[in-house]
């Protein structure tokens, strides 16, 4: 029902680690189901911008590059 009103989606993924509490991950490695979140984002006629959030990685550049590369085939 909201999905006219999402302007914008940031590409994030993580893992659940100690405590509950999450642990980012490279997008493709963690626990977000892409394949589900595209096809309901298709469902609702999305057709924004998607930003990938690699800040909270170690090497930003790389997760980046192959985050892009795992979304991109999906």
């Amino acid at each position: 029902r909201l999905g006219s009103l999402i302007q914008h989606i940031r590409a994030r993924d993580a893992t659940l680690g100690s405590d509950r509490r999450t642990q980012p991950a490279l997008v493709g490695t963690g626990a977000v189901n892409w394949s589900e979140l595209f096809s309901d984002l298709d469902g609702a006629s999305y057709h924004g911008w998607f930003t990938l959030d690699p800040t909270e990685l170690p090497n930003r550049t790389p997760a980046a590059i192959n985050g892009l590369k795992y979304l991109k085939a999906q």
